[in-house]
């Protein structure tokens, strides 16, 4: 993750003009990994990865589009946020000990919405074993804090541009004995969304979602609207991708799922982080729902 996130990607060197292979080999030693071949293939792996191509018929990114084609000025690497949860850090006890809190239904109400719409998604199962338990968010107020592995612009003009999350995942999808004819086989697109549900990773790109919603509604202001400028996730599993000629499975390259969370839910979980009521939560996505409605 380090490397990607100090590496020129147009380049294919690091950032301060050293060579790959010289970034790759001093944070191994950093991080404590010091055997040279690991080092070597790393800076080997390199150029497929910043060359696979992003685009597929429900991405909006330009056909061909990777990495290397991205611009200093158009990423954001290790993009920290603060999420706040029902009152935040102004949360006081008080006679009714929930004033402040997030209400647990709504959170729950905003979730549920995207199987009412869309019970054929593939991460739908996950999501309906999500909502059996009893607590998918407690009733909580703080601060959530993170780190997004990279937000990306497609245009150069930031009011018509199209914005992703991208998460770097390394998984090793593969069973051991499998790994040596694992690429064609285990980064297609349903190998893809069994790992990304195993692993709860579409709730962690749904709060990246609204982690990009908030920052694009302070910097775009009234200019803003979720259909327009959010692009949805990239979740790049890094042994998969194979480069500028790959094979592709729905659409996308091997090792390349695509993702949006809607409209409404992110409306709707935004809401439901920052305390609104369940009855809120329903009339807000009610609103989102219609065609030209809220942002």
């Amino acid at each position: 993750h380090e490397v990607l996130e100090l590496l020129d990607f147009e380049h294919g060197c690091a950032q301060d003009g050293r060579d790959a292979a010289t970034l790759v080999a001093e944070l191994g030693e950093r991080h404590g990994i010091r055997a040279t071949e690991q080092h070597a293939l790393l800076t080997a792996a390199l150029p497929s990865i910043l060359e696979t191509p992003l685009d597929g018929a429900q991405t909006g990114l330009p056909a061909g589009f990777c990495l290397r084609q991205l611009e200093r000025k158009s990423r954001i690497d290790e993009l920290g946020f603060d999420l706040r949860l029902g009152a935040g850090s102004h949360y006081r006890m008080t006679a009714d000990p929930s004033a402040g809190l997030i209400d647990p239904a709504a959170a729950r109400l905003a979730l549920a919405a995207r199987l009412e719409d869309e019970p054929s998604w593939p991460g739908a199962t996950w999501l309906r074993q999500l909502l059996e338990q009893p607590n998918v968010l407690p009733s909580i107020a703080g601060i959530l804090t993170g780190f997004i592995d990279l937000v990306l612009r497609s245009g150069s003009e930031a009011r018509s541009a199209r914005y992703y999350v991208a998460d770097y995942k390394t998984n090793r999808i593969a069973a051991p004995a499998a790994r040596r004819q694992s690429q064609l086989v285990h980064y297609t697109q349903p190998f893809l969304h069994r790992e990304m549900t195993r692993h709860g990773y579409p709730l962690q790109a749904l709060l990246y979602s609204v982690a990009l919603h908030r920052l694009l509604q302070q910097r775009l202001g009234e200019h803003y609207d979720y259909d327009q400028h959010v692009g949805g996730y990239l979740y790049l599993f890094l042994r998969g991708m194979q480069g500028s000629q790959p094979n592709r499975d729905g659409g996308l390259a091997l090792g390349v799922l695509h993702d949006r969370w809607p409209r409404y839910v992110v409306l709707g979980l935004d809401a439901a982080l920052h305390g609104a009521t369940a009855a809120a939560v329903a009339k807000l996505m009610d609103a989102a729902r219609r065609p030209g409605a809220a942002r």
